[in-house]
């Protein structure tokens, strides 16, 4: 049985989603990522200048070296004003602990840490 829901897609940010730093709570390494947030109903574009991302979708990700982005760094929660969004919590590729926006596979999931009526946290 698996821990989550698979999705069909992930959604993209859009170019004025929220933006925050933050560090992965796994480990004591310390690796950066980023947050998106952004309402529910909202969703960047695939060419570089439509996502928050900054990353063209329209072509295939180089392997290993692409950005990634998966639906285990997703998930939608409620803000106390009630409303729905999305959050994205994707590696920094600006950290200097993990260059490049390597990471973990703990930290691929930070995402599902954040509660959610719509599924278990992990």
């Amino acid at each position: 049985m698996a821990l989550y829901k698979r999705e069909e897609s992930v959604p993209l940010p859009p170019k004025n989603a929220e933006a925050y730093n933050t560090v992965c709570q796994y480990c004591t390494v310390g690796c950066g990522y980023k947050v998106y947030v952004w309402p529910d109903g909202l969703a960047g574009g695939l060419k570089a200048g439509d996502n928050a991302f900054g990353i063209d979708f329209t072509h295939p990700q180089p392997p290993i070296a692409g950005f990634s982005y998966t639906e285990s760094m997703h998930s939608t929660i409620q803000r106390r004003d009630g409303g729905t969004y999305h959050v994205a919590i994707v590696p920094a590729h600006d950290s200097p602990i993990n260059l490049q926006g390597n990471h973990s596979s703990r930290g691929a999931i930070n995402a599902k840490t954040t509660w959610s009526a719509a599924r278990q946290t992990t």
